[in-house]
């Protein structure tokens, strides 16, 4: 599948990058994902943050959200300039629209009773 072939992006620019994380996106949700207005992939090693958000992070630090969720902004900014910070940020990430589509579809689920 799409998660497996990630091999092959090597030298192949940000075009090829951004089809295969979509690809592999559309493969773990078994859809089709919306796309983007606009994306920007950055080579992590020249975007590192000077200092994170906060000299301590919290757990409530490594994701900031807004618009009920629709909007998530979160990377290793918030956390540390690092791969782990990376990794918690992106799981923040994912816990935030995992929460948000959790609301969108309790929303438009009837209830039992009615």
């Amino acid at each position: 599948g799409a998660a497996n072939s990630l091999d092959d992006i090597r030298g192949g620019g940000r075009d090829a990058a951004r089809y295969h994380i979509v690809s592999a996106l559309e493969e773990l949700a078994g859809c089709k994902m919306p796309r983007a207005q606009h994306a920007k992939l950055l080579n992590w090693r020249t975007s590192q943050a000077q200092r994170p958000l906060r000299s301590e992070p919290r757990a409530e630090d490594t994701v900031i959200t807004s618009e009920a969720g629709h909007l998530i902004f979160t990377g290793d900014w918030c956390v540390e300039s690092s791969f782990e910070g990376c990794n918690l940020a992106a799981q923040a990430a994912a816990t935030a629209a995992s929460t948000a589509i959790a609301r969108i579809l309790n929303k438009s689920t009837p209830s039992a009773g009615s």
